[in-house]
């Protein structure tokens, strides 16, 4: 994961240009270091998901970093939030 960014905000990063490239199913093979930060990134929206059932809210934290990755446009944090 890249330097001066939190492991979520990576995450969230990772998701978006996974959705915008062609599948895994196309690419040959994938390195062991992929499929950790894979499973990293399931742990970490199961967290996520967990307390947004538990609380009804998303975690202030998590709302920041969407902001950070979109740039603070309130729009594309809505549709990114409602499509997951």
């Amino acid at each position: 994961m890249a330097g001066n960014i939190n492991p979520e905000e990576a995450c969230i990063r990772r998701s978006i240009a996974l959705s915008l490239s062609p599948s895994y199913s196309a690419e040959p093979k994938r390195s062991a270091l992929d499929i950790l930060v894979d499973q990293f990134c399931r742990d970490t929206s199961r967290a996520i998901m967990f307390h947004v059932r538990l609380n009804k809210n998303f975690p202030s934290h998590y709302v920041k970093t969407l902001c950070n990755v979109f740039g603070n446009d309130e729009k594309k944090v809505k549709e990114y939030v409602s499509e997951r």
